[in-house]
């Protein structure tokens, strides 16, 4: 099997580009990329409009690693870069390796 291009790819931008975000429920912090200056996200119900929202990048090897779920971290608390979030939702940005390889948009609330 091919050398995973797009897992080194993730873990070169991870350590040039993340902070370490503390989560409520997470004894240790994990390096996610800070995106509350906002992303796209199309709404629910077929909605084409896309909005901006504040959200965070998270590995899905990360959350792996930490021994929890995506649905673990709705509404729990986030404090990264010193501001403190609120998760309300998450979205998968899969590799073309799938969804296991890539990386989580979380969508956050400001508190």
């Amino acid at each position: 099997m091919p050398p995973d291009f797009f897992s080194g790819a993730l873990t070169s931008i991870y350590a040039t580009l993340g902070v370490p975000a503390a989560f409520s429920f997470l004894s240790e912090p994990i390096t996610v990329i800070d995106k509350t200056h906002g992303v796209e996200a199309e709404p629910g119900g077929g909605a084409v409009v896309p909005t901006l929202v504040p959200a965070l990048c998270i590995r899905a090897s990360d959350i792996a690693a930490a021994g929890v779920t995506l649905e673990d971290f709705v509404e729990q608390d986030v404090t990264v870069n010193l501001v403190t979030w609120t998760v309300v939702s998450y979205r998968p940005r899969p590799t073309p390796r799938g969804e296991s390889k890539g990386e989580y948009y979380l969508y956050l609330r400001a508190n």
